[in-house]
């Protein structure tokens, strides 16, 4: 009887297909890994392109999260943001796919200056994509030498600064390049003009929580630069919560709290509408920094050209998906998408390891495909550890352009 009941569960698990639950924050089942051939993207349709969108990478390079550091633990995490970049390249336009750049949203590492080793997995990783595709990635907390001590000094960086080292914009992956594009400065925040589908974008990455200086910047090159298509990407800019009702906001005021902290995190995921803006850090406060509500204020609102903006940062467990649109001064919308899939170990639960699982982020990319004739982009998550796309309503959807391409960036 009992060989039977496991037979049983052996013939049933073949069957489980690689679909997520719709319900925020449920565990999540997967089968196997899949360390076959990729499921591909070929570009098929003239009329579309893809943009790949790199979430939070700091826990696949964690220095505790590697066999080669650590024996007992069962994996070199590093190899799942290889993974990653290996079949973006694949999927890259040079290599007959559909994607046109990638784009990275911080935290790149975890540590910062504590563990150089951390800095040497991200550099080879990303080294995967130079020369193959154009891509562009942004400051995340994590990626500050000094996070924990003050943000007021974040700009006098010497040459222990690991960012500027692997990363700046005299490493390998920027010098001795042909990149149509500039810097903040030292390096902490950029600027590229990026091409896909016949259309010049341009991309500002922006450090987290930037100074008005910072802002100003990015203001002064949208004006110089006026009839191109803006992409934000920022570190911390959407909160994985929703905003509060006017009701709770209200109570909060009375209660001098703040949003995010003291209600029950059930409650806060449980509310419908708009992703709330991430508030400023702790360090950040009274320093002249931007929270994500500044940054939308001071240059998102009005600048009519930025139509996208990108972040990460924000997550509670699994659920590291949130999106808002608004209005900007010029009464066209602006679309903001957050992704951050640190939070996930399924991998660790289908492969069947004991002990606590180690949060990971399964390998999970945002894929945007935008197609002009139809005027649409269609939001798809893909995990390269699972071969599979992610199908609830907030990891698949497709928005509808309803407003003109031309008029709105052809000043």
């Amino acid at each position: 009887m009992v060989k039977k009941f496991f037979f049983f569960l052996f013939i049933l698990s073949i069957f489980v297909s690689c679909k997520s639950s719709e319900k925020k924050g449920e565990e999540f089942f997967y089968p196997k890994p899949y360390f076959g051939d990729e499921l591909y993207l070929p570009n098929k349709d003239d009329n579309s392109f893809t943009i790949c969108v790199i979430p939070d990478t700091q826990k696949y390079f964690h220095q505790a999260y590697q066999k080669d550091r650590h024996k007992s633990y069962p994996m070199n995490q590093y190899e799942i943001a290889n993974r990653q970049m290996e079949w973006i390249v694949k999927n890259s336009e040079k290599n007959g796919g559909d994607i046109s750049f990638a784009l990275m949203v911080g935290d790149i590492i975890n540590n910062h200056h504590w563990y150089r080793c951390e800095w040497e997995y991200a550099d080879k990783a990303f080294s995967i994509l130079d020369n193959q595709i154009p891509y562009l990635y942004v400051m995340g907390n994590h990626d500050f030498d000094n996070k924990f001590i003050s943000f007021e000094n974040k700009y006098n960086v010497s040459g222990n600064c690991y960012f500027l080292k692997y990363f700046g914009p005299n490493s390998k992956h920027y010098k001795n390049k042909e990149i149509n594009g500039g810097f903040y400065k030292d390096g902490t925040s950029s600027w590229q003009i990026l091409k896909a589908g016949g259309i010049d974008f341009l991309v500002i990455g922006l450090e987290f929580e930037p100074n008005d200086d910072v802002l100003v910047w990015a203001n002064k090159l949208i004006q110089q630069k006026s009839n191109y298509p803006v992409i934000l990407v920022t570190h911390s800019y959407l909160s994985v919560f929703n905003e509060l009702p006017e009701g709770l906001k209200e109570i909060n005021k009375k209660r001098k709290i703040s949003d995010e902290k003291n209600f029950e995190i059930n409650e806060l995921k449980n509310l419908k509408g708009k992703a709330a803006y991430t508030n400023l850090s702790n360090h950040s406060k009274n320093t002249g920094f931007n929270s994500g509500k500044d940054i939308f204020e001071k240059l998102v609102k009005p600048n009519k050209n930025i139509f996208l903006v990108l972040c990460g940062h924000s997550f509670a467990g699994a659920n590291g998906e949130n999106s808002r649109i608004d209005i900007n001064d010029a009464g066209y919308p602006v679309y903001s998408f957050m992704s951050n899939y640190q939070g996930r170990n399924d991998l660790y639960k289908s492969l069947g390891f004991s002990g606590t699982p180690k949060v990971c982020g399964d390998g999970w990319l945002r894929l945007m495909t935008f197609n002009m004739k139809e005027m649409t982009l269609q939001i798809k998550t893909y995990s390269t550890e699972f071969n599979c796309f992610e199908e609830d309503s907030d990891s698949d959807f497709l928005i509808k352009f309803d407003w003109d391409w031309e008029t709105r960036f052809n000043n």
